[in-house]
């Protein structure tokens, strides 16, 4: 076996490399033969192994230095040559990988920049937003506070109007008392004239001649007085016909108060100096005076409004209202005027007057079996119901008018009967509605079927049959409705059921059903109604095979000629 010291590779101390790689032994043993293993272990072992670094290795124990040989350095670049490219190449991988992720990251950071600016602008944009909605709400507030002091202005005016309405209420109240006063003064006055009135076409006698000269005198102080009486209560349209009565009054009571003096006692000279009347001429006298009929009396001024009308009348002329006699009591239900019943007309086209009559007459009970429904006047059952008018044509005397049990809803027939009552009294007309949601339409089939069992004529219920009929010949009713149809149907006069089997014998003629399944399905489960389809249909198929023969073609037979 060779070893370090005896190899003929081996190298001297100082020409060794310092750097000897580390890595290059593993890939060399895997691949090299037996003596180049010795070899390779020479030359990775240290240069100085087993030795210290003062002692001179054996191989030069005899002072000559060992000449370096040809091909040491090509060995060195050979055994580095085996480790470098791949370590180089790793190398460059992961560089490359770096400066890949380098490059990534620097996108990540470009991208970031480019988000926070967004973000920053975003943020801008939504601060000024902010700042202009606080301004906002800031004149917002203010306004607020503006039309607070405003209302608060508005409701101190609104209660100083109040006072004053309140203030010019009590005044009005109280000049109205004063008015009160001065009318029932004024009939009073009235009452004294009319008492004391002397005729005017009484002959006169001679103290009556002297009395006018005093008359002009007392009825200008009257007419004094009663002007300052009215001034003082502030009522002016009452003058005139105050300071009239007043004056009319002191005539009168003048007349009479002088008359029985001027009888008894000479007229006296008034005091005063003494005028010599005999140079004066005198131009008429009693005797040269001629007598005629006295004029008639001034015509009197009268206010332009007449005030008695806004008078208090005394209580004792009070009138007390007559008392309404109730069309249901006995003595009206006797003495009352029958009306003309006829149940071909309408009674909604009759005035209040003519429909009030059939108020009158005696009450009948409508009952549903044994429950009573409603207690109403015979004559406005007779007329809005063919079959209360032939039940009581037939039965003058029944009070009662019965219904099968269980045949109708008694919330729906009770409208009805309350719609019959209401005609009879009530300013205007109107008809029975029907709810116009399609959630109601079990409360609006019981009015229909409650109309039919009542007998009411179909004028007053047509508008029921439109509606229903309409949405049937639409084609989109719904199986659950045209269901509800045939269980609330009164087959004895019902032009809803009519029409429902008319349209269902009209589509299954033409093939026009678009729910086929559907009414076939409705058919078999009502027995009665595919009958009558199908009698409607059998009526429609003969109708159309006698028009298909009427328009065929025409054979004429010509005959001999001879």
């Amino acid at each position: 076996m060779s070893n370090p010291t005896t190899c003929w590779a081996a190298k001297s101390t100082d020409n060794k490399s310092t750097q000897v790689p580390v890595s290059v032994a593993e890939p060399a043993i895997t691949s090299a033969t037996p003596n180049d293993c010795t070899v390779l272990k020479c030359r990775l072992s240290p240069p100085h192994s087993g030795l210290s670094t003062d002692e001179t290795p054996r191989a030069t124990t005899n002072g000559v230095k060992k000449s370096k040989l040809a091909d040491t350095d090509g060995e060195d670049d050979l055994l580095m040559s085996f480790a470098l490219p791949s370590r180089v190449k790793e190398l460059e991988n992961v560089v490359a990988a770096k400066d890949a992720r380098i490059t990534d990251l620097a996108t990540a950071v470009r991208e970031k920049d480019a988000h926070m600016t967004r973000m920053e602008s975003a943020f801008n944009v939504q601060t000024q937003r902010l700042a202009s909605i606080q301004s906002i709400a800031d004149a917002s507030a203010n306004k607020i506070a503006g039309l607070d002091q405003e209302n608060h202005k508005q409701f101190l005016h609104v209660q100083k109007l109040v006072a004053e309405v309140d203030e010019r209420d009590r005044r009005i109240a109280a000049l109205e008392t004063e008015v009160d006063e001065q009318c029932a003064m004024i009939a009073q006055l009235d009452a004294v004239g009319s008492s004391t009135q002397v005729s005017s076409h009484d002959p006169l006698s001679d103290a009556e001649a002297v009395a006018p000269s005093r008359t002009p005198a007392v009825k200008l102080e009257a007419l004094h007085e009663a002007t300052e009486a009215t001034e003082a209560t502030e009522a002016t349209r009452y003058a005139q016909t105050a300071a009239q009565t007043i004056t009319k009054a002191a005539s009168t009571d003048t007349d009479t108060s002088v008359s029985p003096s001027s009888k008894t006692t000479p007229a006296t000279k008034a005091a005063g100096p003494a005028v010599n009347l005999s140079a004066f001429p005198v131009f008429a006298t009693l005797t040269t005076v001629k007598h005629t009929a006295p004029p008639p009396p001034a015509p009197k001024l009268k206010m332009p409004v007449d005030m008695s009308k806004f008078a208090k009348k005394p209580a004792g002329k009070t009138v007390a209202p007559k008392k309404k006699v109730k069309a249901t009591s006995e003595e009206a239900t006797k003495n009352s005027p029958a009306p003309a019943i006829d149940p071909t007309s309408d009674i909604r086209t009759k005035r209040r007057e003519e429909r009030a009559l059939f108020a009158n007459g005696s009450k009948v009970q409508v009952k549903m079996g044994d429950t009573n429904l409603a207690t109403l006047p015979k004559y406005v059952v007779m007329q809005c119901s063919h079959k209360a008018f032939k039940h009581f044509t037939d039965y003058p005397d029944a009070t009662t008018f019965v219904l099968p049990a269980r045949s109708m809803d008694e919330v729906a027939a009770k409208a009805h009967l309350d719609w019959m009552k209401e005609m009879t009294y009530q300013g205007r007309v109107y008809s029975i509605n029907l709810h116009s949601d399609e959630k109601f339409d079990d409360k609006n089939l019981q009015i229909c079927r409650a109309s039919r069992v009542l007998g009411l004529n179909n004028m007053y219920v047509g508008h029921f049959t439109k509606i229903f009929c309409d949405r049937i010949r639409s084609n989109t009713a719904s199986y659950e409705f045209l269901n509800k149809i045939v269980a609330f149907a009164y087959p004895e006069n019902d032009p809803l059921y009519d029409c429902l089997a008319n349209n269902l014998a009209n589509l299954r003629t033409r093939n026009a059903a678009q729910q086929f399944a559907e009414l076939e399905a409705l058919l078999k489960e009502h027995t009665g109604l595919k009958a009558r389809v199908e009698k409607i249909e059998e009526r429609i198929r003969k109708k159309q095979e006698g028009a298909k023969v009427a328009n065929g073609p025409t054979v004429v037979h010509a005959g001999k000629q001879i």
